[in-house]
């Protein structure tokens, strides 16, 4: 009936299934269309309180989506124009939890099925994070098993195309959703963290791909030849893949300075294995056409793991650099050649990271905004558009991490020419706490190695868990400490040192240091009968001194028996937790790190500011970032976006007849089943009255017998009367 309805009468039949939402009491979409409404509507009154809008839904679904779902049927003057209504109704569906209609609804999708699958389990598991907030359990295991089912619906759906076909599957993941934002299949199952779905052999299969980018490395010698490649060029020696498509010269034409400068890994088509012949490189399948001196360079460095290893070597050569001028050369500014030319040197390489955390923060989604005249409107719109990209970029915990370590170095660097030479301590001071947290930035290099991806998942977990631990511990050391303070030292002068001396001691014997000599000097009255005055301060022991010694042992008993063994115990759950899924977290954690890699600049820091040069000259060309194809994100043609939908939808089509026919075999089975119990117990009742007809004959037979005898025995007795 929707499908044949105008488009203009969509709106607002649409509209009114949101507006029956509120005060329904089996979603959450009530609680959040009044707020959203409320905070758009302050100055406004509505004379229909049910009434929800479109642009309601855009904001709800902005909000649960992190800002990644964009729907122009959403907007304010194209609300009512609906040209997809089973998408809406999908949608709808899902977000009053409706299990059976979203189903109904996904199937009858004519695009982007897997996409929509992870956009409607996304959705539900951040309304199932709100129904926790509210402490309502029971809604909140309905969203996650409804989340769930969606999450096993894409994954049964990309297993079914891959086993098909994997070149097609692969598109699938990478190819942009029009009608879900433009967003692809892999950084929706990312930023959702299905760690199922990205574990699928598909995902793994574009995840390397994406990885080696043109390389081919399938044995001990290319690998070799990769690691002598980063300080000698012998490109000629490294294997490559090349373009599936023959008439795809475009590609193969272009600058390589065009290559080398721009962000990302080029272009992401298929590729076929390429094989060596002699010093060049030749692709199979197509004729002899070899790759030159120069491609094979824009391969090898535009691959992301080359700018990986380029990156690590960049990096460990900074914090060299840093270690020498903190511990050899760090001197005020007023002293002749200080600052060093080392000092000068990490300076303006950390200045080059800097401008490549603000570049990761603008390529975020959105990616761009319209171009418009500069007005008030404009530059509130272009606040919210980097409000936004600043909220999704500091959602990684890393993020924020550089955010304050890059903080405390601008600190550090103020602080080392401006502070006074006898006040200079100070910047020594955070500048080696500075040199902590760069030295800490190298554990999320560690999620490339699957053996050590796990060990930095369990660090953060168990970080949480010392968190949760300190907060008992601290009760303990506080009681304690004061306490047996008070006993020892009574009447001492209040200062800021006071706190610090009575957790002092109880602290230091968590680690076995027990400090009883200075408990046990206890000072008596006739060491200060010079001074009267210092007789308060005289710990009182007569008769109680036994006091401080046991609270002392009582204490100890808590902490080092009792509360360290309830952390190892902890942080045992948590270890065995995150190992019996190491794998899948590696998996999931690893394409982040790729993700990034793959969009970063070429050069490695401090050379990358070449990079961000040129990148500024070309947007300011083109008014924004561009949108050109990358490995993880390939714009197709419109006959090849419909023959993938097609696609889709075929194994789509296959998967519910698949599952049709296995609840019928198993509907099938349970019959057979049934009927042999049936045939069991009709033989077994027929056996039975065999049985019994048996035991009757057997008890006839007998009785006769006995009636024998007892007429012969009847007879005998006559004949002896």
């Amino acid at each position: 009936m929707c499908t044949v309805a105008c488009p203009s009468t969509r709106g607002p039949a649409i509209q009114a299934l949101y507006g029956s939402s509120v005060g329904c009491r089996d979603c959450l979409c009530s609680g959040y269309f009044e707020g959203v409404r409320d905070a758009k509507n302050r100055k406004k009154k509505f004379e229909d309180t049910r009434k929800i809008e479109f642009k309601h839904v855009h904001d709800l679904l902005l909000k649960l989506t992190n800002d990644e779902y964009d729907e122009p049927d959403y907007s304010e003057k194209e609300g009512l124009n609906i040209s997809s209504p089973d998408k809406h109704l999908f949608m709808w569906a899902v977000l009053l939890n409706r299990r059976s209609l979203a189903i109904l609804f996904w199937k009858r999708l004519a695009t982007g099925n897997i996409g929509a699958a992870l956009i409607a389990s996304r959705i539900l598991r951040a309304l199932a994070k709100y129904a926790e907030k509210i402490k309502d359990l029971r809604l909140q295991s309905s969203l996650k098993e409804h989340a769930e089912e969606f999450e096993g619906l894409a994954i049964h759906l990309l297993e079914s195309c891959y086993e098909a076909d994997t070149k097609r599957s692969v598109l699938i993941l990478v190819r942009p959703l029009p009608a879900w934002g433009n967003t692809t299949c892999l950084s929706i199952a990312y930023s959702a963290k299905l760690m199922n779905f990205m574990k699928c052999d598909c995902c793994q299969r574009k995840v390397y791909e994406v990885w080696m980018g043109y390389l081919s490395i399938y044995s001990w010698k290319q690998w070799l030849a990769f690691f002598v490649g980063i300080i000698l060029p012998i490109f000629p020696l490294m294997s490559f893949r090349g373009t599936e498509n023959k008439d795809d010269t475009s590609s193969e034409t272009k600058s390589f300075a065009n290559y080398f400068f721009r962000c990302g890994s080029s272009d992401c088509r298929n590729k076929d294995l390429v094989v060596r012949r002699d010093l060049v490189v030749r692709r199979s399948g197509f004729g002899k056409k070899d790759v030159t001196f120069w491609e094979g360079m824009r391969y090898y460095y535009t691959a992301p793991i080359t700018k990986f290893v380029y990156s690590l070597v960049s990096y460990l050569i900074l914090l060299v650099l840093y270690a020498i001028f903190l511990l050899t050369d760090l001197r005020p500014s007023e002293e002749d050649d200080s600052p060093s030319t080392i000092e000068w040197v990490v300076i303006f390489w950390v200045c080059t990271l800097v401008v490549e955390e603000i570049r990761q923060l603008l390529v975020r989604k959105p990616k761009s905004i319209k171009r418009k005249a500069i007005s008030w409107p404009y530059v509130r719109n272009l606040f919210d558009f980097l409000k936004k990209k600043t909220i999704n970029w500091s959602s990684d915990v890393w993020n924020r991490f550089d955010c304050v370590m890059y903080v405390m170095f601008a600190v550090s660097v103020i602080l080392r020419f401006t502070l006074p030479p006898c006040r200079f301590a100070m910047a020594r001071v955070m500048y080696s706490l500075t040199f902590i947290l760069f030295s800490i930035r190298l554990l999320p290099l560690g999620f490339v190695f699957e053996g050590v991806g796990p060990k930095i998942i369990m660090i953060s977990r168990m970080m949480k868990d010392l968190r949760l631990f300190l907060y008992i511990l601290m009760i303990f050391i506080a009681s304690f400490g004061i306490a047996n303070e008070a006993i020892l030292n009574p009447n001492v002068d209040s200062s800021y040192n006071l706190i610090f001396r009575s957790l002092y001691k109880p602290y230091w014997r968590l680690y076995g240091e027990l400090l009883l000599e200075e408990d046990e000097e206890l000072v008596g009255n006739t060491t200060v009968s010079q001074d009267p005055s210092l007789m308060n301060v005289c710990p009182q022991v007569d008769g109680h001194q036994w006091v401080a010694p046991t609270l002392t042992a009582i204490y100890m008993l808590i902490s080092n028996i009792l509360l360290v063994n309830l952390l190892i115990a902890m942080f045992s759950y948590t270890f065995q937790s995150v190992q019996d899924n190491a794998a899948l977290y590696w998996k999931f954690y690893r394409f982040g790190l790729i993700s990034e890699y793959h969009d970063r600049p070429t050069l490695a820091p401090p050379l990358i500011i070449i990079n961000h040069v040129y990148n500024l000259i070309i947007c300011l060309k083109k008014y924004g970032l561009d949108n050109e194809s990358s490995s993880l994100c390939v714009n197709l043609k419109k006959v090849d976006d419909e023959a993938l939908n097609l696609y889709e939808k075929k194994h789509l089509q296959n998967y519910f007849i698949k599952k049709k026919r296995q609840q019928i075999d198993l509907t099938e089975k349970r019959v057979d089943k049934v009927i042999n119990e049936i045939e069991e117990c009709k033989n077994g009742s027929q056996a039975g009255l065999k049985r019994v007809e048996e035991r009757l004959l057997t008890v006839e037979k007998t009785m006769e017998s006995m009636g024998r005898n007892i007429e012969n025995m009847l007879k005998i007795m006559k004949r002896k009367k």
